[in-house]
């Protein structure tokens, strides 16, 4: 059976060099181009040395152009195979594997479709990820599902932990799958449309903490989009501070106005009122500055978050 592997970051890295040390036949390997946004060196050199030590063909085309179908046709492709390329695959391409393409998804479809499924997961205060092969059809992580991990997601887990535990399962699910290719035909299941979601990649936007929220849903904020990603954030003294870390408090208090820093616990971070509850910053970054300590970037307490100027 003759695959052809379009990738792209970390992700895409293990799972192509299983497939090429397990034997299997990659004939063409697809990545972006190096001045591809947001690039990521580490694959590019990987791919590159991989493709020269097995004698695959690289492919590196800035959009798919006739000059990249017919050279695609050229290598008689079987199954393509996804993971975590960028760009949305269409017809004809999408036609021309005898088998079709298969995506990797880390998401729980057919919730969670489109970018980022494992901080908006967490983001959204789910108590449960997933880890989807599916048929790649003309709509956004639409197609037939072929099989599905699911993964509890910790109380405190951060969406790059997370992440990293469920690539490592990546490689060995996708050998599965071309496996069962290879031993006859694979159906997928059509996912439910009714249950169907779709989120858009995180922006700024996203990652600002609206203090009126409670505690517990800026706590998923905060963990959904700590590192590797560029994390949530809010305003103090006018310089933008990225809050890394922080736990929601179990404890009664007056209610403040949400935003306000009512203590610091030195050694510990500062404590925040919320919506609803309080919040235990404990780890932050102010916009020029390292990042610390929370009660080593805020000196006092009685001062407000979120403003442009306090």
């Amino acid at each position: 059976m003759r695959i052809a592997f379009f990738g792209h970051r970390r992700i895409a890295r293990g799972s192509l060099e299983s497939l090429v040390e397990a034997g299997a036949s990659v004939v063409g390997i697809v990545a972006h181009p190096e001045a591809f946004e947001p690039a990521d060196p580490e694959w590019t050199a990987a791919v590159r040395s991989l493709a020269g030590r097995a004698g695959i063909p690289l492919e590196t085309p800035g959009t798919i152009d006739a000059a990249f179908l017919a050279k695609f046709r050229e290598w008689k492709v079987d199954l393509g195979i996804v993971v975590g390329y960028l760009a949305i695959l269409k017809p004809p391409l999408l036609q021309m594997p005898r088998l079709g393409f298969v995506n990797v998804h880390a998401g729980m479809l057919p919730r969670y479709r489109g970018r980022a499924p494992l901080s908006w997961a967490i983001m959204n205060g789910e108590e449960e990820a997933g880890l989807t092969v599916h048929f790649i059809d003309e709509g956004v992580d639409s197609g037939p599902i072929i099989t599905q991990r699911a993964y509890a997601i910790g109380e405190n887990e951060t969406a790059g932990a997370l992440y990293t535990r469920i690539e490592g399962d990546i490689p060995n699910l996708l050998l599965d799958v071309v496996g069962r290719f290879e031993r006859g035909s694979v159906e997928g299941i059509p996912q439910d449309e009714e249950r169907a979601m779709c989120f858009p990649s995180i922006r700024p936007e996203h990652a600002r903490i609206d203090w009126s929220r409670s505690a517990g849903n800026i706590h998923d904020q905060i963990r959904a989009l700590s590192r590797p990603y560029p994390g949530a954030w809010t305003r103090y003294r006018g310089k933008k501070m990225i809050i890394w870390k922080a736990r929601p408090l179990g404890i009664e208090l007056p209610e403040c106005f949400p935003g306000t820093v009512v203590n610091r616990w030195p050694g510990k971070g500062i404590v925040v009122s919320t919506g609803m509850g309080y919040l235990l910053v404990e780890e932050a970054e102010i916009e020029g500055k390292e990042a610390g300590p929370a009660d080593r970037s805020v000196r006092r307490a009685g001062v407000s978050l979120g403003l442009v100027s306090s």
